[in-house]
């Protein structure tokens, strides 16, 4: 799959959004595309029926950073992704990721879930019992495209 980082605001623009299904649709097989999203800047009621819109054309949605700022549960519930990115202040963190990889190894079960800031094989030890993808430097450092 290819993630593509899109700001928020681009979800405002139909010519984009537009662009970007036909775009995708003709050059690429849409199921392998992902548009990954900030979870924190998203609005419910506008990003919503846009999520609804690039699933009917089979492109992947991925709500980056859950766990950071206003993330919560009913943000996953309405806007139904089918990836979230677990924020890297959650691997970090000990005690955060101890209370949610219950919650994790849950939507790992529904969805696709990354784990981000694998960058030391103990993050990798934590996450690996409880999510299905993770992503961070002792995996990858990222290249240019």
């Amino acid at each position: 799959k290819i993630f593509f980082n899109l700001f928020t605001q681009s979800l405002r623009r139909f010519d984009f959004i537009a662009s970007l299904i036909s775009a995708v649709r003709k050059e690429y097989y849409p199921e392998k595309f992902v548009i990954e999203v900030l979870e924190n800047a998203l609005d419910l009621k506008e990003s919503a029926p846009i999520f609804k819109l690039l699933k009917k054309y089979k492109i992947n949605i991925a709500i980056d950073d859950w766990g950071s700022e206003t993330a919560g549960i009913d943000r996953i519930v309405r806007l139904n992704p089918d990836y979230v990115k677990i924020d890297k202040s959650i691997t970090w963190n000990p005690k955060a990721f101890e209370i949610t990889k219950p919650l994790i190894k849950k939507l790992s079960m529904i969805m696709g879930t990354i784990v981000e800031g694998i960058e030391t094989k103990e993050h990798l030890k934590e996450a690996y019992p409880v999510a299905k993808y993770f992503q961070g430097y002792l995996l990858h450092k990222p290249e240019k495209f």
